[in-house]
């Protein structure tokens, strides 16, 4: 082989090698970005789910909250009403009571 020859032979070679490294560099960048979004997307998840459990747990306090209102109201009455009742029937009652209960 001629000196020529040869002396294409290691440039080629170093273009090849060169090549190799810039490619190298690049998959290696590549690697680097997608791992990066695939980060960014978990963490874009991750936030997206808190507020859809936070948004749910507000939904479910506030159907609770419509729930538990006119029971409110409606013990609120009772309890008005049941203090309204004068002593003389409250002690009738108790008496009618115990009377069932000790016959």
């Amino acid at each position: 082989m001629s000196v020529d020859a040869i002396q294409q032979v290691i440039e080629a070679e170093k273009k090849a090698e060169t090549l190799l490294q810039e490619t190298t560099a690049l998959i290696e960048e590549k690697e680097k970005r997608s791992q990066e979004a695939i980060e960014a997307f978990h963490d874009t998840l991750r936030v997206q789910e808190k507020q859809a459990q936070q948004e749910l747990l507000e939904q479910q306090a506030a159907e609770l909250a419509q729930l538990k209102a006119p029971l409110i109201e409606k013990t609120a009455g009772e309890i008005a009403t049941l203090q309204q009742v004068s002593p003389e029937i409250r002690r009738k009652a108790i008496n009618l009571i115990l009377e069932a209960v000790v016959n």
